[in-house]
C-alpha cells in the first residue's frame, strides 16, 4: 500500500499547534479509557493495545521446578504497562486504495463511502471537532524520523482492522513471540477491531519511553504551502483534491 497523505481530524486551535510543529502523544491508556468514561462507542477502542488469550490449562511449579498443580485459566484480556504506557501519535491516511487520479486535471482525489462519512460525521460531532488538517505523508515521516537522533526508538505503520476471532489468535501470537523474545509486542499497537476500520489510523510510536498523561514533542514547523486546514464536515462530504 503506497500511503500518499495524512489527515487528522480535531479542534482548529489544536490542528494549528500540530502545523506549527508541536505533536501531542498520548499513552494507549488514555484512548482505553475514552469510550468507558466519556460514552465514545465506536470512536476511542477499551481494547486498544490489549492481548486476549484462549483458555488453558497451566502448570504451576515451585523455583525449583517441582509440580505443584494445574490452574485452568478462562479466556482472558492483558494490557501490559510496557505497551499501554508508550507514547502514541495517530493519524488517519490515505492511499492508492482510496484515492482516484484525475488525468485531466492533474490530481488526486480522497474518497469516502456512505458508511465511512457516517461514521466520521459522528466522530467529529462527539469530539467537538470542528477541522481536518492534512499534509503530505513524507513530509510528516521525515520530521518524526528526526527523534531517532535524540535517542527515541520509534516505530510506524497502519493499522490493520480484523474481526474479533482473527484478533485474538493475532494478539495471542504476539505475547507468545515477545515472550521467546522472537518480536516486540509493541505490534500490539498496530491491530484494532474491524468496527474501527473508518478511522483508518496509521501511528506514530515511540518504543522505548513509558509515559501517563499527555507528551508534548517539537518536529519543526511544516511548509505552510504543503498543509491545509479544513472544514472537517465539508472535507468529508466534499470532492477534495490534491496535487
Amino acid at each position: 500500500m503506497n500511503v500518499k497523505l495524512l489527515y487528522k481530524f480535531g479542534k482548529r486551535e489544536h490542528l494549528e499547534c500540530l502545523a506549527n510543529g508541536t505533536v501531542r502523544f498520548m499513552p494507549a491508556k488514555i484512548y482505553q479509557n475514552m469510550e468507558i468514561e466519556d460514552g465514545f462507542e465506536s470512536i476511542a477502542d477499551p481494547l486498544d493495545a490489549t492481548m486476549f488469550f484462549r483458555p488453558a490449562k497451566l502448570e504451576w511449579r515451585t523455583q525449583g521446578n517441582e509440580f505443584q498443580e494445574h490452574i485452568k485459566v478462562n479466556s482472558a484480556k492483558y494490557s501490559p504497562l510496557s505497551v499501554n504506557l508508550l507514547p502514541v501519535f495517530c493519524f488517519c491516511h490515505a492511499s492508492d486504495n482510496n484515492m482516484t487520479y484525475d488525468d485531466a486535471k492533474k490530481v488526486w482525489q480522497l474518497n469516502f463511502d456512505d458508511e465511512t462519512k457516517r461514521d466520521l460525521q459522528e466522530m467529529c460531532n462527539k469530539s467537538e471537532y470542528d477541522s481536518v488538517i492534512i499534509l503530505p505523508y513524507d513530509d510528516f515521516v521525515t520530521k518524526f524520523g528526526n527523534l531517532s537522533s535524540s535517542g527515541f526508538k520509534l516505530a510506524m505503520d497502519y493499522v490493520r482492522y480484523l474481526p474479533d476471532n482473527e484478533l485474538h489468535n493475532k494478539s495471542e501470537e504476539i505475547f507468545r513471540k515477545s515472550l521467546l523474545k522472537q518480536a516486540s509486542d509493541n505490534a500490539i499497537h498496530f491491530l484494532k477491531r474491524r468496527k474501527f476500520s473508518y478511522q483508518r489510523e496509521y501511528r506514530f510510536l515511540i518504543r522505548n519511553l513509558l509515559i501517563t498523561n499527555a507528551l508534548y514533542i517539537e518536529l519543526g514547523v511544516f511548509d505552510k504551502n504543503r498543509f491545509h486546514i479544513k472544514d472537517a464536515i465539508e472535507f468529508i462530504n466534499g470532492q477534495t483534491f490534491y496535487k
